[in-house]
């Protein structure tokens, strides 16, 4: 993944500051929104001074989310919208979309769950070198567009 895409993380702005997060009206998720799903709002917000004082960084629309420890370990969403994260979270954007597409590499982590998350190590957990080697297969657009079709075509009622 890492030769085809920009994948980072978030931060936290310190809870012990109110002027990081009261009257906040940057978007930011915590790793619980990892629920194999697409992720279209949240209620958690972080003030501008909150983002520039902390690790968090905008992720943009259409980022697969990757949570990185806990429950939702490995677990993936994708972003419907431009955001901030915590730590907990890897956001996986393709440098090129006549390449890659980002909807393809969300429905083929959000397939490859087991896989991520065998053999973590000492700590129990993802990070970003672990993802930055992950490899998928990247067929042409139009396979992975079809391959986008056919996944969904699988869940409807």
């Amino acid at each position: 993944l890492g030769d085809f895409t920009q994948i980072t993380s978030g931060g936290t702005p310190s809870k012990g500051k109110s002027e990081f997060w009261n009257e906040g009206d940057i978007p930011w998720l915590k790793s619980d929104v990892c629920k194999e799903k697409e992720v279209y709002s949240t209620s958690q917000f972080i003030t501008a001074k909150g983002l520039k004082n902390s690790s968090a960084k905008f992720l943009q629309k259409d980022s697969t989310l990757v949570a990185l420890v806990g429950a939702t370990k490995g677990k993936t969403a994708f972003l419907k919208f431009k955001s901030t994260t915590n730590q907990n979270i890897a956001g996986i954007k393709t440098l090129d979309d006549t390449v890659l597409v980002d909807k393809y590499i969300y429905e083929i982590l959000k397939t490859s769950h087991s896989i991520l998350i065998n053999n973590l190590g000492q700590y129990d957990m993802l990070n970003l070198t672990k993802l930055r080697e992950f490899k998928i297969p990247i067929p042409p657009k139009d396979i992975q567009e079809s391959f986008i079709i056919q996944f969904l075509n699988l869940f409807k009622d």
